[in-house]
């Protein structure tokens, strides 16, 4: 399955790219992100096929997150932007935070209903 995840993140690390051509960064960051969080509330709530296939597509619309945000973040930031994509860079603590926080909710409540902690950071985006 994380092949197929790997695979579909790929993809959509491409696909964004060229939709980059066209649209905003900031709107294809918010489509995407509604997406990702629309099929994370989906995962905590379904069952079966139907919940892996949007897990797997999650990966789709995670894929330009981050060089998005660090794009958008670093915009317009003149001769301090090599300090704000430190900055940046040095703050991107959620893969250190957020999984054993999803750990403890999936070993306490259960798988599913612990995907709310990404699609919280995801709604987070959007804010």
């Amino acid at each position: 399955m994380l092949s197929y995840a790997l695979i579909t993140f790929t993809v959509g690390r491409f696909v964004a790219t060229g939709i980059a051509t066209f649209l905003s960064s900031d709107f294809i960051l918010v489509v995407y992100a509604v997406a990702a969080s629309a099929l994370t509330a989906y995962v905590s709530v379904g069952k079966g096929g139907g919940a892996v296939g949007a897990l797997i597509a999650i990966f789709f619309f995670l894929a330009p997150m981050y060089p998005t945000i660090f794009t958008l973040g670093t915009e317009g930031l003149g001769h301090h932007t090599r300090r704000g994509a430190g900055i940046l860079v040095m703050g991107v603590s959620g893969g250190a935070v957020f999984p054993p926080i999803q750990g403890a909710i999936a070993d306490a409540k259960g798988t599913r209903i612990s995907y709310v902690v990404p699609m919280i950071g995801l709604i987070f985006v959007l804010g």
